[in-house]
Parts: structure tokens; sequence; C-alpha cells
């Protein structure tokens, strides 16, 4: 799973200055910044999703 993530965030996060401008134009350019932290704060977010699920089926949870 974290290669396929590693191929999603790698090329959204290098365009999203172009991705933003193409799609919003050019008044929303300077918030590609935070598409970017976006989709990399997204692998803790999945990380801690699996790591409960996994403490879950383990019967470890709580």
């Amino acid at each position: 799973m974290l290669f396929w993530w590693l191929r999603v965030a790698v090329p959204i996060s290098l365009l999203a200055p172009f991705r933003v401008q193409t799609v919003y134009g050019e008044s929303y350019a300077a918030s590609a910044g935070v598409l970017s932290i976006y989709v990399w704060a997204q692998f803790f977010r999945n990380f801690w999703i699996a790591r409960n699920t996994y403490f879950a089926l383990e019967g470890q949870l709580g």
C-alpha cells in the first residue's frame, strides 16, 4: 500500500501548482502548497486507520 500511495502522492505534490492553476485559475495558484501538504498528511491518516484496524482484528483495542 505504501508504494501505491507513493505513486499517487509524488506526482500530485510535484504537479500541484500546475494542476491548481489549470483547474481553478491564476487567482488560486498560491493554494497549491495546501494541496501538497494535504497529500502528504494523508499518509499519516491512512497509517493510523490501518494501525487501528490491525489492533481491532487482534482484539488489542481498548
